[in-house]
């Protein structure tokens, strides 16, 4: 699995180009925000003790309980320059995606997207390729 890709139709979240170090861990990954003619993209840093482990999960819970669930569900990478929040609508999910280098740096860039993807296929699809891409790499 080289890339994964969150959405369709010109609206996604995508990422790739996974960097791991020599015994299998992640580094970082590549994500990318394309929004109606809106690219942006940036390379975030795994977690040093959980990699990618909890957006996996929280993708993987989402499609889980494809039915429905009470508040958001949020994922926020390490750096804080990643945020991803998940709300469901009835049949489908909007994913709210928050892309903002040097969170701390008040002289940058921040681009916010949302979008839906089908609460069933689309989702679930999303969480197994996200486990293929950043899950353990033997």
């Amino acid at each position: 699995m080289s890339q994964v890709v969150v959405g369709q139709d010109g609206h996604a979240l995508i990422l790739r180009d996974v960097v791991r170090g020599s015994g299998g861990e992640i580094w970082s990954v590549d994500v990318e925000v394309v929004h109606t003619g809106l690219r942006a993209e940036l390379t975030v840093a795994s977690h040093y003790a959980v990699g990618f482990d909890d957006l996996v999960e929280s993708f993987a819970g989402m499609a889980e309980n494809w039915r429905g669930w009470d508040g958001d569900q949020v994922y926020e990478s390490v750096e804080h320059d990643l945020r991803i929040v998940g709300q469901h609508l009835g049949s489908r999910v909007r994913i709210g995606v928050d892309l903002y280098p040097q969170a701390s740096d008040l002289d940058g860039w921040r681009v916010q997207a949302a979008f839906t993807v089908d609460a069933g296929e689309q989702l679930s699809t999303a969480a197994h390729d996200l486990t293929a891409l950043l899950g353990p790499h033997l």
